[in-house]
């Protein structure tokens, strides 16, 4: 359903990211993809049927993949507060949930890919947090799924922005993370950059956060 959107917009879409880690490693994680910056172009979109052999959805269909999304979501062990959204004023969507433990998102990337490509799912660890230290690895998935990319689907990701936002019930001790900033009261990691630039070194997507016990 995503890509369906991006691909003819070039450059004009955003991806925000935020993680709530309590302590005893429960939280709440929010997703959104912002296209607002194009909205001129998707209303020419939805005009058509078919862009690069990619069926246009009509707004009703978005909705309701949306909300199956969700409902699949409500399912999981582990997940609670499931909460999605799409504004097709704004041409954004968002998803946020609660989890009682962060490695509970590796199971729902796991069973979203299992449901799209089940001979080829595997169970990876993205995110794990033992010992008070929160390790983040993926960094490989993504360059796998860029290289997957046809050319033309790839200049969808020209111009567009990554916004990463961490934040932590205790101070940070330690990351391994060039490419983040953390605030002064050491208790939210900051990502900002284009997209393109963290998929060239794809490391930027990854850290190891040891937190004060």
């Amino acid at each position: 359903m995503i890509i369906i959107f991006t691909l003819p917009l070039s450059s004009c879409f955003e991806v925000i990211h935020e993680l709530n880690l309590n302590a005893d490693g429960s939280g709440h994680v929010e997703f959104v993809l912002n296209f607002s910056r194009s909205e001129t172009k998707i209303q020419l979109l939805k005009l058509l049927d078919e862009v690069n052999g990619y069926k246009i959805p009509t707004d009703r269909e978005i909705h309701e993949q949306v909300a199956s999304f969700a409902d699949s979501a409500r399912v999981s062990p582990g997940i609670k507060n499931v909460y999605s959204r799409y504004d097709e004023r704004s041409y954004s969507l968002e998803f946020k949930c609660d989890f009682d433990r962060v490695e509970r998102l590796n199971d729902r990337i796991y069973s979203l890919w299992q449901q799209k490509e089940p001979t080829k799912a595997v169970r990876e660890k993205y995110c794990t947090f033992v010992n008070n230290e929160l390790t983040i690895l993926i960094g490989a998935r993504i360059m796998t799924l860029f290289k997957q990319m046809k050319p033309a689907d790839r200049d969808v990701l020209i111009g567009a922005d990554y916004k990463s936002i961490m934040r932590f019930e205790k101070e940070v001790l330690s990351q391994t993370n060039k490419g983040s900033k953390l605030i002064p009261n050491k208790k939210v990691i900051i990502i900002e950059s284009p997209i393109l630039d963290l998929i060239q070194e794809p490391y930027l997507f990854n850290n190891l956060i040891k937190i004060k016990a």
